[in-house]
Order: C-alpha cells, then sequence, then structure tokens
C-alpha cells in the first residue's frame, strides 16, 4: 500500500473531491504520505521528499498538539477537507485509503 502524496492544487483538488465522493454519509479521515519525522516543522511527502502544501492546512494547523503530531491526513472539519496533523499512531480518526485513481 502506498498513501497520498500530492504534487499540485490540481491533485490536492482532484484527491478531496474523490474522497469526499467516496464518503457522503459519514466523514472519514484519510491518511496521506505526509510527515515531519525527520525535522519538526518542516512536513514532506514520504514518496518524493517534496514540502507539503501549507496553504491546504485548516486554519492554524499543523499545530503540532501535544508535541506528538508528526503525520498529515485530510481532515474533515467545517464542511470542508483539508490538511492537519496527528499523531502517527492515532487509530480512532483517520483510515487508510488505498484506491487507484
Amino acid at each position: 500500500m502506498e498513501l497520498i502524496s500530492i504534487d499540485s492544487d490540481a491533485d490536492f483538488d482532484y484527491i478531496r473531491e474523490f474522497i469526499n465522493s467516496l464518503t457522503t454519509a459519514k466523514k472519514v479521515h484519510v491518511w496521506t504520505s505526509g510527515n515531519d519525522v525527520g525535522t519538526e516543522g518542516v512536513f514532506k511527502w514520504m514518496s518524493n521528499g517534496r514540502r507539503v502544501f501549507s496553504n491546504r492546512c485548516h486554519k492554524g494547523q499543523p499545530d503540532n498538539a501535544s508535541s506528538n503530531e508528526d503525520c498529515i491526513h485530510f481532515w474533515h472539519l467545517s464542511n470542508v477537507y483539508l490538511l492537519n496533523d496527528l499523531n502517527c499512531n492515532s487509530k480512532s480518526r483517520a483510515t487508510n485509503c488505498n484506491t487507484q485513481i
């Protein structure tokens, strides 16, 4: 399984709409490959090492809550999917999306 990496605004919009179309009844949070495990506060995509678009995060995110949020996921908040940081071991809020798109 390979987690999502996003290389452009167009890719971001396409993936966000794809996730939204799959989850019309119950909104879920979907993991991406973005993380700042290497350097705190510098989020990169695991697959290609490029920086994560900070302009595609929810307001105030990423915030490294409890000094323990290193992985990026699509977070459905205020009726829109945007990016947020979350504890990489969190099992209660995020799911994997493994679909060929």
